[in-house]
């Protein structure tokens, strides 16, 4: 995964990123339905 993926990752981990967002950066396309499915897991 890119680097932006891990951040996000991180970030959501740590509560400063909700779902909510990460969702509207798919539909931005901003990430992929897998990148966001690899963060929340």
């Amino acid at each position: 995964m890119g680097m932006l993926v891990e951040s996000l990752k991180r970030l959501y981990a740590a509560g400063k990123v909700t779902g909510e967002k990460l969702e509207s950066m798919v539909s931005e396309g901003k990430i992929t339905q897998d990148e966001y499915s690899y963060i929340v897991a």
